[in-house]
């Protein structure tokens, strides 16, 4: 074990050395690049950087690489290649997170602040998910709930099947109504995150890891389609009209960038299935 670590250690430290203490660049293995002061580094276990003063940690296991910032004048708009992802713009005076009540249950909500984002995937294959081109919309400060809606919440509006922790729908329209119901109760307007909510929060570690040990698809507000108005939009819902609506996944085939319709199909070992799907809830920071 103590062999491993040299290893690890002389082959990755001086790689980072001239980064410590200076502005610097930690550039995620899922695209997202996040400019700021490394702190520490230790090669077995994470990166502590602060960023616009807020320090966070991000797994090694995540990085791709790490680049010292080399100041560039009259430096031009970045290609969407290699801006940021993310970049976080509202530090006001939020609460970090809140307890939303709903009867005697309790679903956690977890503060994502507002900011920039280069929406979209312009890699192989992202035409056949609309997911072109990238461009750059602004999200206001918004709660997201750290878990999906529980299927115990669920059983107040109907019968469920209480063997699943979270509940589950094939059909956008019923996961739409629980979260109306749900704002009903609870009194807050919650609602189900849009796509560039979900994609924002998705690819910011900074602002919410909520994502981390997801392995399922998740509905979004937004009709699914290829992006209708590419124009730069404070807190974009997607087209107007359409046949179904978005959904995105964690670790599906392309990861944080993979887009589908939640009226797909898929065959199976000869039997037709339908996506089956969670959901969260979201909220703005100023309704709260």
């Amino acid at each position: 074990m103590r062999h491993w670590f040299l290893v690890i250690a002389m082959i990755v430290l001086p790689l980072f050395v001239n980064a410590q203490g200076n502005l610097s660049k930690v550039i995620m293995k899922n695209g997202t690049e996040i400019t700021g002061t490394i702190k520490s580094i230790d090669p077995t276990d994470a990166v502590k950087i602060v960023v616009a003063g807020i320090e966070t940690s991000i797994k090694m296991n995540d990085i791709a690489k790490i680049e010292e910032v080399q100041p560039v004048h009259n430096q031009s708009v970045a290609n969407n290649n290699t801006e940021e992802k993310v970049k976080v713009t509202d530090f006001a005076e939020y609460p970090e997170s809140f307890d939303l009540k709903v009867g005697d249950i309790t679903i956690h909500m977890v503060l994502v602040r507002g900011g920039e984002l280069n929406m979209g995937y312009d890699g192989r294959h992202s035409l056949t998910m609309k997911s072109e081109p990238v461009h750059k919309v602004k999200l206001t400060s918004y709660y997201i709930s750290e878990t999906f809606v529980p299927s115990t919440i669920v059983s107040y509006f109907k019968r469920t099947e209480k063997n699943e922790r979270f509940y589950a729908t094939r059909f956008w329209e019923e996961a739409n109504d629980i979260v109306v119901l749900i704002a009903e109760l609870s009194g807050k307007p919650v609602r189900l995150p849009t796509e560039a909510e979900w994609e924002y929060a998705a690819c910011s570690p900074i602002q919410a890891q909520v994502f981390n040990a997801c392995n399922t698809f998740e509905y979004c507000f937004d009709i699914f389609d290829k992006y209708d108005n590419t124009d730069f939009i404070v807190d974009p819902s997607g087209p107007k009209k359409g046949k179904s609506h978005v959904i995105r996944g964690i670790k599906s085939k392309y990861g944080k960038f993979d887009r589908s319709a939640c009226h797909e199909w898929f065959y199976k070992e000869g039997l037709v299935y339908s996506l089956k799907a969670n959901f969260r809830i979201a909220i703005k920071a100023k309704d709260i």
